[in-house]
């Protein structure tokens, strides 16, 4: 409805209606996308009814590829509140770009009050160095022997295991009892860890 056209002898004739039908047209698109947004709203309602009405339960997803990895973390904003805490064991080997999606993601992590626990290799260094000025983030470190292949993540009830290999894995594990036997392990490796020191930038 923005161009009209009539057709003279052999010739198409385009003529743009008035500007104000442009203004009109977005008008409706907007009514529709809020339309829309309500009939997700209902439906993420229904879906998180269905969800928490089996306490006990276990759900475990698995993510793959770096977008499917993105969806897997942005779970830890969407579910944490400030003052919070999400804790971290280990990093898997990631490539470079995918360090530095994740710096962002941890500032704007630190930006919303989720306090970070992590213990890392000090093989990792440089995260620790990218991250170290974050209000709300504890780094303490790993001996060589203890090395893992993997990453670990506990958050509320839920765990999350990151295998980075060529494409990247990511299981998440929702299941009270089971966050918490993790959330244990960590607190366990928390006290046993050193925190940074000369001796680990050599």
């Amino acid at each position: 409805g923005l161009v009209s056209c009539i057709v003279e002898r052999k010739w198409k004739m385009y003529e743009i209606t008035s500007p104000r039908t442009l203004l009109n047209y977005m008008h409706t698109k907007e009514e529709e996308v809020a339309q829309e947004t309500r009939e997700v709203q209902d439906l993420v309602k229904q879906l998180e009814a269905r969800v928490g009405s089996q306490p006990g339960g276990t759900r475990v997803v698995v993510y793959k590829g770096f977008e499917g990895i993105k969806t897997l973390y942005d779970d830890i904003l969407l579910t944490l509140k400030k003052g919070d805490e999400w804790l971290s064991m280990g990093l898997a080997f990631q490539p470079k770009h995918w360090e530095i999606h994740f710096n962002k993601f941890q500032a704007k992590r630190d930006a919303q009050g989720i306090r970070h626990k992590h213990i890392l290799h000090k093989g990792y260094l440089s995260v620790y160095e990218a991250r170290k000025h974050l209000k709300h983030t504890e780094f303490r470190f790993f001996d060589n022997d203890l090395l893992l292949p993997t990453s670990t993540d506990i958050y509320a009830d839920k765990v999350i295991i990151l295998v980075t290999l060529e494409y990247g894995v990511g299981i998440m594990i929702q299941n009270y009892k089971i966050a918490e036997s993790f959330r244990k392990q960590f607190m366990s490796f928390w006290k046993q860890a050193k925190k940074i020191s000369l001796a680990y930038c050599e």
